[in-house]
């Protein structure tokens, strides 16, 4: 960035201008682009994420099931990353499905201005997007119109199909003394890569009503096979008259599935 050389205009005959003081003509000339920006960063809020895995890792994976996807320069990384001469600019998102080849700078899928040293910005077109792998970039926009090179780029995956885990049960009765007696609830949990494998286990009295909160137990599916196997116990407290059980299961994004309930009679019926 440059000043031009303050001066004064003349005519032909020497006259000099006396319509604008010297402060007047003072230019500012900035014909450089902004340097390249760090990649963009998916903000907690909508990196979405299964409760077990938010408690130990958080949420910075960019696996989500987020409708909205949105952006900040502010996420992990200081403000002041941004250059100084964007202050007062703008900032470009672009989406591509591919992790290179150059986005067109005159296709930004938002804008938004810098604040701040930082900038939030949001890809309005994220709702309609099928499952799978977006990657996203931004460039910079200075005051006097320079743009700078693409960002690298952030690879965020969309996965908002929850896996759905089956449940049978068989009753083993050793004798007629109830106590002796129990209830196997088993069945299949998908384990493609994302799938988790702690399947939550619930067994209700009567109807399923409730089922929905109540745990009973967790339990963790074959990682090779998806298979799993719960035993309750004893027929008494609750298995002497029917019940419900139902088992659900998270992916990483957040999503989670459940199996139908499956009535469980009891000896009483």
């Amino acid at each position: 960035m440059a000043s031009i050389a303050e001066g004064r205009a003349r005519d032909g005959f020497g006259n000099g201008n006396v319509a604008s003081t010297s402060a007047d003509a003072t230019v500012l000339y900035d014909p450089s682009p902004p340097a390249v920006p760090i990649a963009p960063d998916l903000t907690a809020a909508t990196d979405t994420s299964a409760p077990s895995l938010i408690a130990t890792n958080g949420r910075a994976d960019d696996i989500t099931r987020s409708e909205t996807l949105t952006f900040t320069s502010a996420e992990a990384v200081p403000a002041t990353t941004l250059p100084a001469d964007t202050a007062g600019g703008s900032v470009r998102l672009y989406r591509s499905t591919t992790a290179t080849g150059a986005s067109d700078p005159a296709q930004p899928v938002a804008i938004a201005e810098i604040v701040g040293g930082g900038y939030t910005l949001s890809d309005p077109g994220s709702a309609g997007l099928a499952d799978g792998t977006y990657h996203y970039s931004v460039r910079l926009l200075d005051r006097a119109g320079n743009t700078s090179a693409e960002s690298p780029r952030l690879a965020v995956t969309l996965d908002r199909s929850a896996p759905v885990p089956s449940m049978a049960y068989t009753r083993s009765i050793v004798t007629l003394v109830p106590l002796l007696g129990s209830v196997t609830v088993a069945g299949t949990a998908p384990h493609a890569p994302g799938d988790l494998l702690p399947l939550d286990i619930r067994v209700c009295s009567g109807s399923s009503t409730g089922c929905a909160t109540a745990s009973t137990a967790t339990v963790m599916a074959d990682a090779s096979t998806g298979s799993y196997s719960y035993t309750t116990g004893s027929l008494l407290g609750g298995i002497l008259s029917s019940s419900t059980a139902q088992v659900s299961q998270y992916d990483r994004a957040g999503n989670r599935g459940s199996s139908a309930p499956v009535t469980l009679p009891g000896l009483l019926g």
